[in-house]
């Protein structure tokens, strides 16, 4: 019986390997850059809604703006330029060069300011109708193969770094990320764990974790120079923040207590 249920887990093992390698490659019928799919793998940290695809100069600039209608290869809901400014400029510039008008840019060129175009790549970000991460892959097969497009790939989160606050074990850090992003941006598709970041860790004030939040990675115009309570939820739910200068569970001794701990912290770091 032993031999059997060993021999049964590894054909299991064999099985899920195929899949696999199914799943990241593709069907042959589909027209996969094998090159471009071999280096994809789907247990990476990707978003599961977009693909992120580079133009190539020769077919690919020649539309000003793409819609969801220009890639009939798989369902779509949206496109976005990832820098639009820029590739207007761009625009400006390549008709310049045409006709050798250039007074639109005089601004521009007086403060050294033009796009170096032949180090600059257009990039547009598809968001799928369907989400998940393989459609992202399937969507990708089968966009590498138009002749517009130079590159098709997924659109990695940025690396997630725990570990760096004194005192909080990543594991809570992890969960506060979470509702963090749950409490103030329950509806921001961009905003993840890996581009959210606290500041200082105050350590435990009347039962909640406290943080101070300086500069939010996902959003620079976010919740900056504040001191954040976190609640830890009650067994499997999470937790949620709340403001301490705002909360009438603490009192304005209190906060001063953990505005002068802050300060303190800050003061050893910077010595």
């Amino acid at each position: 019986m032993k031999k059997r249920k060993g021999r049964s887990a590894l054909s299991c093992a064999v099985l899920f390997a195929l899949l696999g390698i199914i799943l990241l490659c593709g069907c042959p019928n589909e027209g996969a850059d094998s090159e471009n799919m071999r280096n994809i793998n789907i247990l990476s940290d990707f978003y599961p809604d977009r693909v992120r695809v580079t133009l190539n100069r020769e077919f690919g600039w020649i539309k000003p703006q793409y819609t969801p209608e220009d890639f009939p290869e798989f369902k779509f809901e949206e496109v976005e330029e990832l820098l639009p400014g820029t590739w207007g400029v761009v625009r400006q510039q390549l008709e310049a060069e045409r006709t050798g008008d250039w007074s639109g840019l005089q601004e521009r060129i007086n403060l050294g300011m033009l796009v170096d175009i032949d180090k600059f790549e257009r990039v547009l970000i598809l968001y799928l109708e369907e989400k998940s991460k393989e459609n992202v892959l399937k969507a990708i097969n089968r966009l590498v193969i138009r002749e517009d497009v130079q590159k098709a790939e997924p659109d990695y989160f940025p690396p997630l770094e725990l570990g760096k606050l004194p005192n909080l074990d990543t594991r809570t850090e992890l969960q506060m990320r979470r509702d963090y992003i749950r409490t103030y941006f329950p509806n921001c598709r961009d905003v993840t764990v890996h581009n959210i970041r606290f500041d200082y860790y105050l350590g435990n004030y009347k039962g909640s974790e406290i943080v101070f939040i300086a500069w939010n990675i996902a959003l620079a115009t976010g919740l900056g120079g504040e001191i954040l309570a976190w609640e830890r939820g009650k067994k499997s739910a999470g937790g949620y923040f709340y403001n301490v200068h705002e909360s009438e569970l603490f009192t304005e001794s209190d906060v001063k207590k953990l505005e002068e701990r802050l300060n303190e912290i800050r003061r050893i770091i910077y010595e």
